[in-house]
C-alpha cells in the first residue's frame, strides 16, 4: 500500500481517494476573493511573530510578499483574470532547494480560487519548515480560515510515478 503523510492543515495520513475527492470546486472560493487576501495577510503577521522565522531571510521574504498591500497590487496587475473560474484541483510538485516555493506556488493558485495538493519531498525539510508549517496551521485551525482547510493540501511521499499519477 502506498503511503502519503499529510502535513497541513493538519498531520495526518489520508487516503489517495480523500485527496482526489477534492477535485470539484464546487462552493469554492472564487479568484481574488478577499478572504484569501486576508488568511494571507494574517499568515504573514504570525510568520514575522515568530522568533523561529522572522531572522530567516527567505521566509521573512515569503512573509512581506504575503501581505495584503502586496497581494492587492498582484491582484491590480492581474484583474484580466478576476472574472474567470478556478480551475479546481491543481497539483503542485515543488523543487526542495527552495523551502519556501512551495508556498509561493500555494498562495498563487489559491488566489485563484483553486483548491491544491501540494508534494513536498520527504527527503529534505529543515526545522524552519518545519515550524512554518506549523504556523500555517495554526492559522488553518482558526475559525475564520475553516474554509481554507478543503483548498490547502500539503503532503509529502517518496518518489513514487503510481501516486502522482492517480493524484
Amino acid at each position: 500500500m502506498k503511503t502519503v503523510s499529510q502535513l497541513s492543515p493538519e498531520r495526518k495520513t489520508p487516503s489517495l481517494a480523500e485527496l482526489t475527492a477534492l477535485r470539484s470546486n464546487e462552493g469554492g472560493l472564487k479568484p481574488f476573493d478577499d478572504r484569501t487576501v486576508a488568511f494571507f495577510d494574517q499568515l504573514s503577521k504570525a510568520i514575522l511573530k515568530s522568533q523561529s522565522l522572522n531572522h530567516v531571510g527567505e521566509i521573512a521574504a515569503l512573509a512581506f510578499w504575503l501581505r495584503a498591500a502586496n497581494l492587492r497590487q498582484y491582484i491590480t496587475e492581474n484583474a484580466h483574470l478576476k472574472h474567470t473560474s478556478a480551475k479546481g484541483l491543481i497539483f503542485h510538485v515543488c523543487p526542495s532547494n527552495v523551502e519556501t516555493m512551495f508556498m509561493y506556488s500555494l498562495a498563487v493558485a489559491l488566489l485563484m480560487g483553486n483548491r491544491n495538493v501540494i508534494r513536498l519531498s520527504n527527503r529534505v525539510r529543515s526545522q524552519e519548515q518545519e515550524i512554518l508549517l506549523d504556523v500555517l496551521n495554526a492559522e488553518l485551525m482558526k475559525n475564520e480560515n475553516q474554509v481554507f482547510q478543503d483548498h490547502i493540501n500539503i503532503i509529502t511521499y517518496g518518489h513514487d510515478e503510481a501516486i502522482n499519477k492517480e493524484l
